[in-house]
């Protein structure tokens, strides 16, 4: 399936402040970013992105699994010993 979002302004190493362009996609995968309204495609399913900042490629690495709290989810991986301990 290809998917254009239209309207945001793309942050790249070009500048600091991102420049106005449709992102086109097949799937899930970025095919180009074009000059805004040069996608002719009448089939592309278009995702307005006006007003919102694109960033290529970032990947949200976040979690909180810190504290402890992740714990109950490994202990059966850990030695018998070290995940009594633990518990």
């Amino acid at each position: 399936m290809r998917l254009v979002l239209t309207g945001g302004h793309v942050l790249s190493p070009a500048g600091p402040r991102g420049e106005e362009r449709d992102i086109v996609m097949e799937d899930d995968t970025i095919v180009d970013p074009v000059p805004p309204g040069t996608v002719r495609d009448e089939n592309a399913k278009r995702l307005d992105a006006l007003r919102r900042l694109i960033i290529p490629g970032l990947i949200n690495a976040h979690t909180h699994s810190h504290g402890g709290h992740g714990l109950r989810y490994c202990t059966p991986r850990l030695p018998a010993p070290l995940a009594q301990k633990m518990r």
